[in-house]
């Protein structure tokens, strides 16, 4: 939900070689910390959560332009620092296959890796509460309120253009976006899209009778709706074949 569909060069050197050093840092981190874990178990897992994750971050819900992330999902089935390898793995296929720019890749590993580290802290917490489907569901909805939060903030702090974070159609290919920035700069026009540019851009956004901020909050509200009920259909049925995978999160702390 919260990936970033920019090209190369929209955002400053600065960020993004930042959010690289930052990702591989959190991915060191990761490989010294995965070898302490039944590896033989997890591998497999994780290898179809990749896949999935793959399939569902590339691939728009339907009527909405927004997809699914599924990375809540890999934090509780695989661990928050093989989920976060497997997402750095995702994201840098994604822009190998022009699903967003190499350069981005970082960012956006931080900003979807911080789904499966705080989807598996929070699931670990919530199910000492309730029922592990309840638990995945609230999980789920806090966890991409804040990833999507956060990639806001990243898009604005870098100002690489909040339009480009924005879910609708009109912006939603990669193309579109190589195109429109290669007509930037052979007219030598700012890259960045100013208020009236982004006004006129979010106006755009329709969803059944709603534009604009209407449109884009019920976009936001179904698509994290519609996460968090295909993510508890998935843990609903771990419970009735290997519940013992489900249950065994968060049975040691997320160093272990």
């Amino acid at each position: 939900m919260s990936h970033l569909h920019l090209v190369d060069g929209i955002i400053a050197p600065l960020w993004w070689i930042a959010g690289y050093v930052a990702t591989l840092g959190i991915v060191g981190i990761a490989a010294t910390r995965v070898k302490k874990e039944d590896l033989s178990k997890k591998v497999p897992f994780i290898g179809v959560i990749s896949a999935l994750m793959l399939i569902t971050m590339s691939v728009p819900v339907g009527f909405l332009p927004f997809h699914l992330n599924l990375t809540v999902l890999a934090g509780i089935l695989a661990g928050p620092w093989l989920g976060f390898i497997a997402v750095f793995i995702v994201n840098l296929i994604l822009a190998i296959i022009g699903h967003g720019g190499i350069t981005v890749v970082g960012l956006n590993t931080l900003i979807i890796g911080t789904e499966v580290l705080l989807g598996y802290a929070l699931f670990k917490i919530v199910k000492k509460y309730m029922k592990p489907v309840a638990a995945v569901s609230i999980t789920v909805i806090i966890t991409l309120l804040i990833s999507t939060g956060l990639m806001v903030g990243v898009v604005s702090a870098a100002n690489a253009g909040l339009a480009y974070a924005l879910p609708h159609s009109h912006h939603g290919s990669i193309q579109e976006h190589a195109d429109e920035h290669e007509a930037v700069e052979e007219d030598h026009v700012d890259r960045h899209h100013d208020d009236e540019d982004f006004e006129d851009i979010l106006s755009e956004v329709r969803i059944f009778a709603l534009s604009g901020w209407g449109a884009i909050g019920v976009i936001l509200l179904l698509g994290i709706a519609l996460e968090a009920f295909i993510t508890s259909l998935i843990i609903a049925f771990f419970m009735k074949v290997r519940p013992e995978m489900i249950m065994q999160t968060g049975h040691g702390t997320i160093q272990n």
